[in-house]
């Protein structure tokens, strides 16, 4: 499956760049900067479905960081490239991590697609997300420059956190009606960063925090990896969805 040629803020797959072109160039100096302290990951830009950046609701799914390089062999990294791995993941191109099981597979339980819903243009793979599903669907990180050799360290965390924090508030404003999971595990620090100490409600057995801030549902969890491990992903898979489709009930978006 080759990659699509793309034009800036083009939509790829479905998916739309939640940074612009200026932001991708402030990720790229810092990660210069950072090179000869750590291996670092070219930047990874966040992407969204048409339905949220419409106002709509859906899901957003944010992680800590890529893992990896983040690049396409042979290929000059650059926004629209980025943009499009970004998309090739989120639509479910490479499903075969903890993290993109259960992350898509939330996204086809709140939005099943009907029998006879054409693929997604620019793929022939049946096992991806329809339109109508990316449309209600965001793919992001908190930490947008990652470590090419292993999970990012506290120092290269630190090192970038204040861009990232900016760069997040304004992603999350663009798709306001979203309901906001961070698969972040340890790094609840973020989430008292962005959302305050206070007023989070726990389910143990879950492994999952959650709270309304401003009529947006917010809800913490650990990685699906380490769900996984604790032999918690059946019942954080269940609680999620009745959070966030109860929520949905009691505040309506206008799409």
């Amino acid at each position: 499956m080759a990659l699509l040629d793309s034009q800036t803020n083009a939509t790829v797959y479905g998916m739309t760049p939640l940074l612009t072109g200026e932001d991708f160039q402030r990720l790229q100096a810092l990660e210069h900067a950072l090179a000869d302290r750590f291996t670092v990951a070219s930047p990874f830009v966040p992407v969204a479905g048409q339905a949220l950046l419409q106002g709509g609701q859906g899901l957003a799914v944010y992680g800590i960081a890529t893992a990896g390089t983040n690049r396409i062999e042979g290929k000059e990294p650059s926004y629209d490239l980025n943009t499009e791995i970004a998309a090739e993941y989120a639509v479910g191109h490479w499903r075969s991590s903890p993290f993109w099981q259960f992350s898509l597979g939330l996204v086809r339980q709140l939005y099943p697609a009907a029998g006879d819903e054409a693929l997604i243009a620019g793929t022939d793979d049946p096992d991806c997300l329809r339109p109508s599903q990316a449309a209600r669907f965001a793919y992001g990180n908190m930490y947008l420059l990652g470590d090419s050799a292993k999970n990012p360290d506290a120092a290269l965390r630190q090192a970038q956190h204040g861009l990232c924090l900016d760069l997040l508030r304004r992603q999350l404003a663009l798709i306001p009606a979203a309901a906001l999971l961070f698969l972040g595990g340890d790094e609840f620090d973020r989430a008292e960063d962005l959302f305050g100490a206070g007023g989070w409600h726990a389910d143990k057995a879950a492994g999952t925090l959650h709270k309304v801030v401003d009529g947006r549902l917010v809800l913490w969890c650990y990685h699906p990896a380490t769900l996984r491990y604790r032999g918690m992903t059946d019942a954080a898979g269940p609680h999620i969805l009745a959070l966030v489709r109860e929520h949905f009930v009691r505040t309506p978006a206008p799409h």
